[in-house]
């Protein structure tokens, strides 16, 4: 059984990069001897961030801009390598693949990760990313069903698929035993940006779904005396850090490596994830994980990943929001019930549970 798997995006930072690495350490662990499995990545990507070379075949092709890679250079190997199955983690596939007069050029069955919808109606934060969300659009609304299998994140997902683009998809929760281990920095690296002993994470982003600006204002409006803000996911010279560049209490690092993000989230108190719109949220499994208090949204796909293991709280209402924040950090009882429930659900979202779906999901395409 041959599985080749589009690894283009291996280097990058959380999002897809989180993702592609959890479901290749995932299938490499568990997959049956019978399988052989290729994984097509960059010619630049290090060794060192190759998951399991001793157990995947990694074809090195030149590094091309996403849409080039994918729109060309994966289906020319697909045809040349002639898998069993293959698999794209990006939201889209190849255009030709779904093309009637050519789809049945290219052997094999086709699996797609849809991570989620947002991209059909949001503009994007930027013009890079507008022009992504433009380009993802497209690409979408081609797949057809023609020996091709949906896979998405979570129930919500799941259902917006189903509405918007007429397909099924298999949902199979994202773990994080490859890229949230338990060891993490010392404090020594949190403190080049946090000097207060207590502080809370939020991980947020330049994108208006990501609501860090209510999470910054309800932060303040707490009045927590001794305790910081540290806020991840946007740089540290971006609109929000300028406006609250005078005050001591909220504090913005910028683009951290993977390492010092694991560290700064291992010594925090507390993690912040008051998303208005996700496809799934790691940052909600990477909070169980380090066996962290946390306060999310009562939306989904939230509520539903995070169950009775976190605060929820209404994200569009900056005082329900500093309430969340204000019983996370003195209901101690409280947050360490929220760890033992977040432990529990963990319980469900592992690495071997992820192979044993996607093994299902590639054998019933063979």
């Amino acid at each position: 059984m041959k599985l080749l798997i589009d690894g283009y995006y291996l280097d990058k930072p959380r999002g897809m990069g989180r993702y592609l690495q959890e479901l290749l350490f995932a299938v490499a662990r568990f997959a049956p001897e019978y399988y052989i499995i290729s994984v097509m990545v960059p010619d630049d990507i290090s060794n060192a961030l190759l998951v399991l070379p001793e157990r995947i075949d990694y074809i090195r092709k030149r590094r091309l801009p996403f849409p080039v890679w994918e729109q060309f250079s994966v289906p020319l190997t697909v045809l040349m390598q002639c898998p069993d199955v293959v698999h794209f983690p990006y939201n889209t596939m190849p255009v030709c693949m779904n093309l009637p007069f050519l789809r049945n050029i290219f052997y094999g069955a086709r699996v797609v990760t849809v991570h989620d919808l947002i991209y059909m109606s949001s503009p994007g934060g930027n013009f890079y990313q507008g022009w992504g969300n433009r380009y993802r659009k497209f690409c979408v609304q081609l797949i057809s069903k023609f020996k091709t299998c949906i896979i998405t994140d979570s129930y919500f997902s799941a259902v917006e698929i189903k509405s918007l683009l007429n397909l099924t998809a298999e949902v199979v929760y994202i773990p994080v035993e490859r890229t949230c281990p338990e060891q993490f920095g010392e404090r020594s690296i949190v403190d080049k940006w946090i000097s207060s002993k207590n502080y809370l994470l939020h991980i947020g982003g330049v994108s208006p779904h990501k609501n860090s600006k209510r999470c910054v204002e309800a932060f303040i409006a707490a009045k927590l005396e001794g305790w910081q803000l540290a806020v991840l996911g946007m740089p540290s010279d971006c609109p929000l850090a300028q406006e609250h560049a005078g005050n001591d209490a909220v504090k913005f690092p910028g683009w951290v490596s993977d390492h010092e993000m694991r560290t700064i989230l291992g010594h925090a108190d507390g993690v912040l994830f008051p998303s208005l719109m996700e496809g799934y949220g790691l940052p909600i499994v990477e909070a169980f994980a380090s066996g962290k208090p946390l306060l999310t949204s009562d939306l989904p796909p939230m509520n539903e990943l995070a169950a009775d293991a976190a605060i929820l709280v209404k994200p569009t209402s900056v005082s329900e929001l500093t309430a969340g924040i204000l019983k996370m950090v003195h209901d101690r009882p409280g947050s360490i019930a929220l760890v033992e429930k977040g432990y529990s659900r963990m319980l469900d979202i592992t690495s071997e549970k992820m192979a044993q779906k996607m093994f299902l999901v590639y054998g019933a395409m063979k």
